[in-house]
């Protein structure tokens, strides 16, 4: 049987949807990445599952010939998915609830973040919300990064998973709005910028880095 064909659809721009298009990238798995323009939102609103952009329509082709169609709503819940279907999860339960753990605590600090960027971006706010949530996340995955695997290159077990790519979005989208990574790492988690260079250095990352579309935010 044919595998799954997958098509994310969100707004021309990182936000939201950042994180799962680096978890395909990562594994180089194929999707339709589907860009939404802002002045057709408002037609495309009520046909969406929730009223909210990002949304992944998943095909499964069907031994008849047709195709299972699904279409998942939130975020956070695509974004685990997908890791789950790129095999970057987590290689048990357990580092499965770490990963968890983690994307969880970075995305509380990252909604503030959105709080102060969007529709345009209050630098004062934005310095204010690193200095505290921000602290408080980073240091906290910190905590978890040396409990979880003392000594080791990885947020949780031995090879990547999605929850690196997760902190490495987050201080990615950071960096969009003129805000230095390594200057945010080093004044609060030093530890972590091993992390974030690992995921940087993916070669399909590092590529996609290299040539996607320029966008704010």
């Amino acid at each position: 049987m044919s595998k799954p064909a997958y098509k994310l659809i969100y707004f021309d721009g990182k936000g939201r949807g950042e994180l799962i298009r680096l978890i395909f990238i990562s594994q180089n798995i194929n999707y339709d990445d589907s860009r939404v323009k802002m002045e057709d939102w408002a037609a495309l609103k009520p046909k969406t599952p929730t009223g909210q952009l990002p949304f992944l329509e998943v095909r499964i082709p069907q031994e008849d010939g047709g195709e299972n169609v699904t279409l998942l709503p939130e975020s956070i819940p695509i974004a685990r998915f997908v890791a789950n279907e790129a095999g970057i999860a987590g290689k048990t339960n357990l580092e499965k609830a770490q990963a968890d753990i983690i994307v969880d605590t970075l995305t509380e600090f990252l909604h503030a973040v959105f709080e102060v960027i969007y529709p345009e971006i209050n630098p004062t706010a934005l310095a204010a919300v690193i200095a505290k949530e921000g602290t408080k996340a980073l240091g906290n995955v910190q905590k978890l990064f040396v409990s979880n695997n003392p000594g080791g290159e990885f947020l949780v077990g031995t090879e990547m998973t999605w929850a690196d790519i997760c902190f490495f979005n987050v201080i990615d989208t950071l960096s969009s709005f003129g805000e230095d990574a390594e200057k945010i790492l080093n004044s609060y988690s030093p530890k972590l910028m091993s992390i974030y260079k690992c995921v940087a250095e993916n070669p399909n990352i590092k590529k996609w880095l290299e040539t996607r579309p320029k966008n704010p935010w």
